[in-house]
């Protein structure tokens, strides 16, 4: 081994909890110290089984794991590729340290996560300094299992040794790092905690949008790093169910703003009817995820909008139809929304395309100009 290197490789170990995974990254006693004079060390590791191409301003390196204690101090650019994605961020290389990343690279940044950590030498002798920044700003700090704050954290000087540090934030995974203080230097832990992009727990449906030909489970988010951006978002949820238990069997999901997607996550338009793939089972309707802001606590008017859409849709491809039963008057009336004002009226006897259905009322296609809803007591199912 070569001598002027003080320590050994990081060793990392994943652990799986839950639904989540919990890294525990353990940077054991001196290895960010190096002997090189006017030089410093770059260490990088992949925290999936998948290696990673390193590439170092612009340059490729090598993969993980990867180590270079041979380099020049000063800030590089810093790229990680795998075949799912890849990852950017620029580095301060610091003289006789070694700055170590780790790094999980998913398709979806949103799931992507990882640690850097470097030490900067301080004027304080025989003391050190903890600095944890990151990602989500306000998530806890833990230190041997006592709260000290949250995101961004400094400590005051303290004793050099070994410490377990642990974050913690609402919707993110959980992340557990032990690290070695030294003295005369701060150490910085850097780290970015991935997003959980689906509610914990068993998912609840929503009842009141329930139809023939669907049911809906609500996804909805109030994590303002997810909200913004749904088309990423809904690729996460995808992702995230393709290596985790899924609640249900999603055939569409859809957001706020009304977009709908496949279960892959790939945007879908219902004005070409061919998109409606896969067709229902005997017996079976679609299952439908919604994104929404947890905030609303309900579904927004573009997703209502929507849903309209693809309710016409579903009716005329599968054709489920409704039948006027008898009246006192011998018609029925059709009105603009469940009990709102009146827009039509059918006889006794004819058959509709059912559209939609909410508890008492059910929404049917009276033209092509014309879509209303009638009193679920007088009609029957065909």
């Amino acid at each position: 081994m070569n001598k002027e290197l003080l320590v050994k490789l990081i060793p990392v170990a994943i652990i799986v909890v839950g639904t989540g995974i919990l890294s525990v990254i353990f940077f054991g006693k001196g290895q960010l110290r190096i002997s090189s004079p006017k030089k410093a060390g770059l260490q990088v590791e992949s925290l999936s089984q998948e290696k990673l191409e390193v590439f170092i301003d612009g340059q490729l390196k090598g993969t993980t794991p990867f180590l270079d204690d041979n380099l020049k101090p000063g800030r590089i650019s810093l790229e990680l590729k795998s075949t799912q994605g890849s990852y950017a961020t620029s580095l301060d290389l610091y003289e006789n340290t070694r700055t170590t990343v780790l790094r999980q690279v998913s398709a979806s940044p949103i799931l992507s996560g990882g640690e850097v950590v470097w030490l900067e030498k301080i004027a304080v002798s025989g003391q050190s300094r903890l600095n944890v920044i990151g990602t989500p700003e306000g998530a806890k700090v833990f230190l041997e299992e006592n709260e000290v704050g949250t995101i961004p954290y400094i400590s005051e000087t303290m004793d050099s040794g070994t410490y377990l540090i642990r974050i913690t934030a609402p919707n993110y995974k959980e992340e557990v790092v032990r690290v070695s203080l030294q003295d005369g230097y701060q150490l910085t832990a850097e780290i970015t905690l991935p997003i959980i992009p689906v509610p914990q727990g068993e998912l609840k449906k929503m009842p009141e949008h329930e139809t023939s030909y669907w049911s809906i489970f609500d996804l909805s988010s109030s994590n303002n790093n997810l909200t913004p951006l749904p088309a990423s978002w809904v690729k996460a949820v995808s992702l995230y169910y393709q290596s985790n238990p899924l609640p249900a069997r999603f055939d569409f999901y859809f957001d706020y703003q009304g977009n709908f997607y496949d279960k892959d996550g790939a945007l879908v338009n219902f004005s070409d009817s061919t998109a409606v793939k896969p067709e229902p089972l005997a017996g079976q309707i679609f299952v439908l995820g919604y994104l929404g802001n947890a905030n609303d606590q309900k579904i927004s008017n573009s997703a209502e909008e929507s849903l309209s859409i693809l309710a016409q849709l579903l009716g005329e491809k599968f054709g489920l139809k409704v039948k006027i039963l008898p009246t006192a008057h011998g018609w029925l009336r059709v009105r603009s929304t469940p009990n709102g004002t009146e827009v039509a009226r059918v006889n006794e006897g004819e058959q509709y395309t059912l559209l939609e259905e909410v508890t008492g009322w059910v929404k049917i296609q009276v033209s092509d100009q014309l879509t209303g809803w009638v009193s679920s007591e007088f009609i029957s199912k065909l």
